[in-house]
């Protein structure tokens, strides 16, 4: 047990330590990143809720929401805001999951060549293939609008814990 609450601690830490998005502007932007273990409960009502929370453990199959927060902290619009966020290590991103309102949002499968989803490839035993969701390492968001002084606005994407043998 005891080495399986060090294999958690050390999956915790490796999350936190993935999950720092990087970001390229023309002028000062504040970034923050934040993830969230996704709980799914019934209410009183019989309904499932979804929430979300800090997380203090996570086990193979926790969905995690990450969120970076961009903030134009100068005195003039900011325009070519390039955001970047790797899939964590032992995770693989949930399909269909990154928002992000006026921006496109391209993903890779090697950390350097970016994509739309429909159009990204993978090359597995010397053949090519379509990328799959599970083949994503770093998710973009092109932000095509200004961002204008004091204005704050954020981009998301969930990922799941990888089972043993997945």
């Amino acid at each position: 047990m005891k080495t399986i609450k060090q294999s958690l601690s050390m999956l915790m830490a490796l999350l936190f330590a993935c999950a720092t998005g990087m970001a390229y502007a023309d002028a000062p932007v504040r970034i923050s990143n934040t993830a969230m273990k996704q709980v799914i409960e019934v209410n009183g009502k019989g309904e499932r809720e979804v929430r979300y929370v800090e997380p203090k453990t996570v086990i193979p199959g926790d969905v995690i929401l990450y969120t970076i927060e961009f903030e134009n902290i100068g005195d003039q619009p900011v325009s070519n805001i390039v955001l970047n966020d790797p899939v964590p290590n032992n995770s693989f991103y949930r399909d269909g999951s990154a928002k992000g309102e006026n921006a496109d949002i391209l993903f890779s499968v090697d950390g350097e060549n970016f994509a739309p989803a429909d159009k990204l490839m993978v090359t597995e035993n010397g053949k090519q293939r379509k990328a799959t969701a599970k083949d994503y390492t770093v998710v973009r968001w092109v932000v095509k609008q200004p961002l204008k002084p004091g204005e704050k606005r954020s981009v998301s994407f969930k990922t799941q814990i990888r089972k043993p043998g997945e």
